[in-house]
């Protein structure tokens, strides 16, 4: 249970920082496939960061969402624009 939610916790952080990395780059929707296309290359890196296979099969379903929410709290916390809302 803990390298699930540990995997879980490092998909999040990654989308957290690249959410704020694509900050004023472009419209909502290319800056959410950016961030979604960056997670999967960084995971699918060699010798990179491992998640379990299940994960990484079911991230490019989640992961739109995923970066919907985070850029939803950032905007609430302040930390991002209320225009770069994805």
């Amino acid at each position: 249970m803990k390298t699930i939610l540990d995997s879980i916790r490092i998909v999040y952080t990654l989308v957290v920082t690249l959410a704020i990395g694509v900050e004023g780059s472009g419209a909502g929707p290319e800056k959410k496939a950016s961030v979604v296309a960056q997670v999967l290359a960084i995971l699918d890196e060699p010798g990179g960061i491992e998640v379990p296979d299940w994960l990484r099969g079911i991230l490019p379903s989640v992961l739109p969402f995923l970066v919907d929410l985070v850029v939803a709290q950032l905007n609430r916390l302040g930390f991002l624009d209320s225009s770069s809302a994805s």
